[in-house]
């Protein structure tokens, strides 16, 4: 399991049923960070390693598609819409988008044409072929910390410990 906060995460149990086409996560990571007297610095959020994402599925995906595309997506918008830019990095078969099931998606760095044309945010885009026909399905997607054993557990909503 991984580590995450409110910082890295980009998809919160987010619903991929409606819309037509490429949808994006509805939380992104702000990549460049204004400075004293408002320059503009790049950020590497993960110098000189892989950036990892992890994928939970949260609710079993069903319609009459074949696989799931995710990829990294690059904006000059919070809402990743103005400028966009995507790196498809992992397929994942319909057959697999089972509630429960976690994966993980490994870029190698950050892409050069995002340090050349200053995207400022980063997320995920999600795509598949179809998108109108899905029917059901939702994820959480973050930027993962790094690997914690049992670091994220699901209790009852009134737990209070042993």
């Amino acid at each position: 399991m991984s580590t995450y906060d409110a910082y890295t995460l980009v998809s919160n149990n987010q619903s991929l049923v409606s819309g037509v086409g490429l949808a994006v996560s509805t939380n992104a990571i702000r990549l460049l960070d204004a400075g004293r007297n408002a320059r503009i610095s790049g950020r590497d959020i993960s110098p000189g390693k892989p950036i990892k994402f992890r994928i939970f599925i949260n609710q079993t995906f069903t319609g009459a598609w074949a696989d799931l595309t995710i990829a990294a997506a690059f904006a000059n918008s919070s809402d990743l819409t103005t400028s966009l830019v995507t790196y498809a990095v992992l397929n994942i078969q319909l057959a697999e988008l089972v509630a429960g099931r976690e994966f993980e998606v490994t870029m190698p760095h950050l892409p050069p044409e995002v340090h050349g044309t200053g995207r400022e945010w980063m997320g995920l885009g999600f795509n598949s072929t179809g998108f109108a026909a899905i029917t059901a399905g939702a994820i959480t997607a973050f930027i993962s910390l790094g690997d914690t054993p049992n670091a994220m557990k699901r209790y009852a909503g009134n737990y209070t410990g042993p």
